[in-house]
């Protein structure tokens, strides 16, 4: 009973404080409204009222809220003016109606800085600070923050000073710079403790356990979070309580804790959802989605859950969450199978991130170049300065020296001469020496250049055998010439183990020379360290061959990434591991890795030999080992080592070694730690949780055996090379992987094949070839064809950066440097084969021709915006009568009807120099970028084709078609016209309308192909076709009349025939028709059908002239007829 007395109590509180707060805001809006009250009396209730709406329905409050703005304006009161603006525009923040807000805190702004207020101004620097922060524009919200913060420091405004400080660390939060996002959090939280406001040091709380997430500080990160979600409670902030379950959420998703993570962010958007906190629910269905349900494979759910998080993100216009949410439905359409979506949502997240890249980068440039003007007058003013007061000090020597006496003139001039003679002579003698040495270091300069090409040339001579020594040896064992006893696969792997240590041994010579010679640039990126090991010990295991020896790999899988060039990166550990390999006959190799400030330290451990300490400096100098007999037993050039730490150093790092002689080695290594997270970067994922990666051995090609010969030996592969042992090479691994080969010798052979027709899938293009280089005949080879319609791989023994560049210059697609494995050989081949078959695949939607136009070469170069204006002929088509012939047939057989007649027809305009632009149903719309006899070629083709449908369509008992084509010929604009978000190729010149209206026109003529004026103007060779005159037309959408003809060519042979015999009489026929002598062209026109009753277009003129006779001439003689309709 008590229990129910209380509720009663509640409800009946409740409805009273509801009616006071109805009752307040009636009162208000009364002395608001009241003309007879004081103006500052009537704001100030304005406002109150606006405040008590505010609290209630934003929509309201704004309604309201431009009353009293409008109110302050007929007043002509700024300061009231600048308020309700600023009151006005957080309605609009709040719905996250970005743009809009920025207008009025801009001009709420500029009124206060009229009236040179500095607490207002602080204000409204911190409105439009958070708002560009919102919209990602990162450089305008930390400028706007920045000047904020100095004048509320000035004027010691404190809550101002907390709001400021709060909003800069979340700027700098999300440019990643932790460190200073801590600093101004702290700063925040400590005035805010002050003020005593639990709701303002709850969010505060919350900031700083961002930042401790951020940083991988999981204790420190929830202890912040927690005070926050407590402080929430205590005050009951839901939007607080929820934004901190959130962040716990995400926190427990970051350290694996899925089951935790789940529950609170579950709580936080029910929250959310409760509150109606759009901006939240974004960033917490993306930490459910992408950052829960994604990592324990709920696929379903977290698609569901980032597409709810990309609707809001683009309902709100926030960038960087719709580039998180694109980037989410990437990952999670590649795991449902989905290659074609998620490629859809890598592009859409691409645009987003270089829009938020643009602006920021933009807006930056804009300030520098301000800041560079600024300081560029600072310094001509202090030149000026300078030249000045040096005249004056100038003017006063020479005034000085007038005063001088002839003697001392004669004295000084004398003594002025020895010594020029003494600086020229000595001048002129050190001038002498530093020509001669200049000429020495020219000479020596040329020496180690011709050194330099020595070893470059001497590597490529020395890789051409190694290649062949090590991919016979390789075909050989998987089976090429057949089955071979266990000795001789024993012996064969010997041999391609010898050449692969030879091949180490030369790139090892190679990369002292490019080091020694400052050529080699580093490719940094971020680059995840635990992955490259893995695959730096699983690819030296085969090194340990029989010995009792474990490669262990201890790097947590979570360690940050490092910024380094991932190949330089895996040649330091080959290089190591190598070495620990070669001195270690039994226990382990272990790779460690931790967390070192800035770098990540990386340690090689092993129990081998070991190494005297006297020798931990030498053994990194170049050609030092650490004892002849250590040469001896175990080989090398004692180069490994000190490539190593050249490598380490240019990457910033630095290498050390420690070891106990008897007992093993330990190598440690420094790179610095990538400032960026690893969650924007996809892991390797060992499927061994112990990650010992002993058990590799012997592996086949990643090739699977169910994919061969079957799914390849359709695909033709061409190999170019003067090297008779690198074509077996090439041959004997494609054959196996079940590939077509083609092998020729020289680049001459392999042009001369493409010349006769021959139909390769890829080419492997040797570059060093007698007569004509693989440069030269790439480069031939890319006036034919695309990169994306036939791949070139060059294969080239030589790894200068120079050389590459060269290659890619030339259109090559890759490059492959000899001696290369299997693997790599296949895995390129295939990747080139995937990539050429998807461009493939989209030419059909977008084809090559138009691509060329607007100067791209695959559709993934296309950027929005693209387009190109020239002179090209436009052909139309369509089947005349369609609508009752399609009545006659179900959907399934029109659609088979029309898919047929168009598939009859592309290859037509394709053969005739022409490309589709677009199938209309049963029309067609095609350009012809080259002639117009090109068009009216393929016309003439496409009427023989449907003649020879229609005898079939007449066999089979169906009615026969008839298809009418128009030409015309201008300029008009092909391009890439849409949005961000969706793309497509657009047309646009007044030459399509009228190609289409020529089309028009032979429904009414009777004609098969009629063309304009200006399309047989352009054909040189007219003698070579047979067209009639039919006088001017105007269509409608048009305002001038069009000369068109029509061509017969196209009608079947007793047609034109017929046509020919009776081309004069129409010639008659028409000149009296355009003379208004109508009853003669009619008796012509009569005469034409008497020998040729098929003629329509006789027909035509026989009925127009008929018509005129009784009727009248039409008032514009000028146009013959005038057609309302297509």
């Amino acid at each position: 009973m008590t229990k129910y007395k209380l509720t009663l109590l509640v409800c009946i509180v409740f409805f009273n404080f509801s009616i006071c707060q109805i009752e307040k805001l009636d009162s208000l809006k009364t002395i608001f409204e009241n003309q007879k009250e004081i103006d500052s009396i009537r704001f100030e209730a304005g406002l109150d009222a606006f405040m008590v709406l505010f609290r209630k329905d934003l929509d309201s409050a704004r309604a309201f809220g431009n009353k009293v703005l409008k109110f302050s304006e007929d007043k002509e009161n700024k300061k009231w003016e600048a308020t309700s603006l600023r009151f006005v525009g957080n309605t609009y923040a709040i719905q996250g109606r970005y743009r809009e807000a920025l207008k009025y805190f801009t001009r709420s702004h500029e009124l206060h800085a009229q009236l040179s207020d500095e607490k207002a101004m602080a204000t409204t620097y911190n409105n439009i600070g958070t708002v560009h922060y919102e919209l990602g524009n990162f450089t305008e919200a930390l400028d706007n923050l920045l000047k904020g913060l100095k004048i509320a420091d000035k004027i010691d405004d404190k809550p101002n000073l907390a709001r400021l400080s709060n909003n800069l660390g979340n700027v700098y939060i999300r440019q990643k710079n932790q460190e200073k996002a801590l600093e101004y959090y702290y700063y925040s939280l400590k005035l805010k403790k002050e003020s005593g406001n639990k709701y303002s040091i709850s969010h505060a709380y919350n900031n700083v356990g961002l930042v401790y997430t951020n940083l991988k500080d999981f204790d420190k990160a929830l202890d912040n979070l927690l005070k926050s979600a407590e402080l929430a409670i205590a005050v009951e902030d839901k939007r607080g309580q929820t934004r901190a379950y959130g962040n716990i959420g995400q926190l427990y998703n970051m350290f694996g804790k899925f089951q935790e993570a789940l529950e609170y962010l579950n709580k936080s958007i029910k929250i959310k959802e409760e509150i109606g906190d759009k901006e939240g629910l974004i960033s917490n269905y993306l930490y459910r989605g992408g950052g829960n349900y994604f990592y324990t494979n709920n696929y379903q759910l977290a698609k569901a859950d980032c597409e709810k998080s990309l609707k809001l993100a683009r309902e709100m216009n926030v960038l960087i969450a719709e580039q998180e949410a694109c980037e989410c439905l990437s990952r999670v359409w590649e795991k449902l199978g989905n290659y074609n979506k998620s490629l859809q949502y890598f592009k859409l997240s691409a645009v987003a991130k270089d829009s938020l890249f643009n602006n920021e980068k933009s807006q930056e440039i804009a300030r520098q170049e301000l800041q560079y003007q600024y300081e560029k007058q600072q310094l001509a003013d202090s030149l000026e300065f300078n030249k000045q007061k040096a005249a004056r000090e100038l003017q006063f020597v020479n005034d000085l020296n007038k005063q001088r006496n002839k003697v001392n003139w004669v004295i000084f001039g004398t003594l002025g001469l020895l010594v020029i003679g003494g600086v020229y002579w000595r001048s002129r003698q050190k001038s002498i020496k530093l020509r001669q040495e200049r000429n020495v270091i020219n000479k020596l300069k040329q020496v180690d250049k011709l050194k330099d090409e020595f070893l470059a040339n001497t590597s490529h001579e020395l890789r051409t055998p190694l290649n062949g020594i090590i991919g016979l040896s390789e075909s050989l064992k998987d089976g090429v010439a057949g089955k071979l006893p266990s000795k001789a696969i024993e012996n064969l792997d010997m041999i391609a183990n010898s050449g692969k240590r030879l091949s180490h041994l030369v790139n090892d010579i190679l990369d002292f020379s490019k080091l020694k010679n400052k050529d080699i640039t580093l490719s940094l990126r971020p680059v995840d360290l635990y992955t490259v090991v893995d695959m730096a010990l699983k690819i030296s295991e085969v090194f340990v061959k029989d010995k009792p020896v474990k490669l262990i790999n201890t790097v947590p899988k979570d360690i940050p990434l490092v910024d380094a060039d991932e190949n330089r990166l895996q040649q330091v550990l080959y290089n190591i591991i190598g070495n620990a390999i070669k001195f270690t006959e039994k226990g382990n190799i272990e790779i460690r890795a931790e967390v070192n400030d800035r770098f990540i330290k990386t340690s090689i451990i092993d129990t081998g030999i070991g190494i005297p300490e006297e020798k931990f400096e030498t053994i990194f100098k170049s050609f030092e080992q650490v004892d002849g007999s250590t040469e001896r037993e175990y080989g090398g050039t004692g180069l490994g080592l000190s490539v190593t730490k050249q490598l380490i150093e240019l990457h910033g790092g630095e290498i050390k070694v420690n070891s106990i002689v008897g007992k093993g080695s330990t190598f440690s290594f420094t790179v610095p730690k990538s400032s960026e997270n690893r969650g924007d970067y996809s892991s390797f994922k060992p499927t061994n949780e112990n990650q010992k990666v002993q058990s590799l051995v012997n592996q086949d090609s990643s090739e699977s055996k169910e994919e061969i010969p079957q799914l390849k030996a359709h695909i033709n592969i061409l190999i170019v090379d003067d090297e008779p042992i690198n074509r077996r090479v090439l041959e004997n691994h494609l054959t196996v992987a079940g590939y077509k080969v083609h092998e020729v010798g020289s680049g001459k052979e392999a042009l001369d094949l493409l010349d006769k027709g021959y139909v390769f899938n890829l080419v492997l293009l040797d570059i060093m070839m007698p007569n004509m280089s693989g440069y030269e005949v790439c480069e031939i080879i890319r006036t034919r064809y695309l990169s994306s319609e036939l791949p070139i791989v060059l294969l080239t023994a030589k790894n200068r950066v120079s050389d590459l560049v060269t290659g890619f210059n030339a259109g090559a697609n890759d490059y492959l440097t000899k001696p290369f494995s299997k693997n790599e050989l296949l895995s390129r081949i295939k990747t080139h084969l995937r990539l050429c078959s998807i461009h493939r695949a989209t030419s059909k939607f977008v084809p090559y021709e138009f691509l060329k136009s607007v100067g791209r070469e695959a559709i993934t170069d296309v950027v929005l915006g693209d387009y190109t204006e020239k002179e090209i002929t436009v052909l139309f088509t369509d089947v005349r009568d369609y609508t009752r012939l399609a009545e006659s047939m179900t959907p399934e057989q029109n659609f088979k009807f029309v898919n047929a007649y168009v598939g009859r027809m592309g290859p037509v305009i394709h053969d005739n120099n022409g490309f589709v632009n677009q199938y209309l149903g049963d029309g067609i719309m095609a350009l012809f970028p080259n002639h117009a006899e090109d068009a009216l070629k393929a016309c003439i083709d496409m009427q023989k084709v449907i003649q020879q449908y229609n005898e079939r369509r007449q066999g089979e008992g169906y009615e026969t078609i008839q298809v009418g084509m128009g030409l015309h010929t201008g300029q008009l604009v092909m391009g890439i016209i849409g949005d961000p978000n969706r793309n497509d190729t657009a047309i646009i010149a007044d030459t399509v309308n009228t190609a289409s209206r020529m089309e028009g026109v032979t429904k009414y003529y009777g004609a098969n192909i009629i063309l304009s004026e200006a399309s047989i103007d352009t054909i040189t060779n007219k003698k070579d076709f047979n067209f009639r005159f039919l006088g001017k037309v105007m269509v409608k959408g048009k305002q001038n009349a069009m000369r068109i003809y029509e061509c017969f060519d196209g009608d079947d042979s007793e047609q034109i025939e017929l046509k020919k015999k009776t081309f004069e009489n129409f010639e008659k026929g028409l000149k009296c028709f355009l003379n208004k002598e109508f009853p003669k062209a009619s008796a012509m026109f009569d005469k034409i059908i008497r020998v040729n009753p098929k003629d329509e277009v006789a027909h035509y003129f026989l009925t127009k002239s008929a018509e005129y006779t009784f009727s009248g001439v039409p008032e514009d003689w000028e146009v013959i007829n005038k057609m309302d309709m297509k």
